[in-house]
């Protein structure tokens, strides 16, 4: 690939960047909210911030949304669950599919700020072990960048 062709390829990445982070909470159910924020220093990173609480009816915003984020390119996620109060199955299904699909597309995730009811769903369904878990935001973007270092 040419200087040029490179060129293009990163304006159009960055372009559906910014539209991704424009617009990324449209069409959502008022029980969930989703909050990204772009993650200086990390390439393709953001810090996915959810409000709420993720039903079985909701989840298909979850997956929604988790799709928009591999569109667009953005692989490399800090899942900030501060302020999520509960998940389903259903949305937790959603939820460690999209981290596969994130380590699929070679990025990576990591998650912090569960509360003790999303914990135990995670661990009632096994795949506790599955997250790369810290301990705050920091942490999290220091997980991210050991892959460049």
């Amino acid at each position: 690939m040419n200087k040029v062709e490179t060129v293009r390829k990163q304006n159009k990445l960055n372009n559906t960047i910014k539209e991704t982070l424009a617009r990324f909470d449209e069409r959502t159910d008022r029980s969930i909210r989703f909050d990204l924020d772009r993650i200086e220093g990390v390439p393709q990173g953001v810090c996915l911030k959810l409000t709420g609480y993720g039903d079985t009816y909701n989840s298909q915003y979850l997956g929604r949304h988790y799709q928009k984020l591999l569109r667009s390119c953005l692989i490399r996620v800090v899942l900030d669950m501060r302020k999520c109060t509960y998940m389903s199955s259903a949305a937790i299904g959603k939820t460690v599919w999209f981290f596969q699909e994130l380590k699929n597309a070679g990025g990576n995730f990591t998650v912090f700020g569960m509360t003790e009811t999303v914990r135990r769903g995670f661990e009632l369904l096994g795949v506790i072990g599955f997250l790369n878990e810290v301990e705050n935001y920091d942490d999290g973007v220091v997980f991210l960048k050991r892959e460049f270092n």
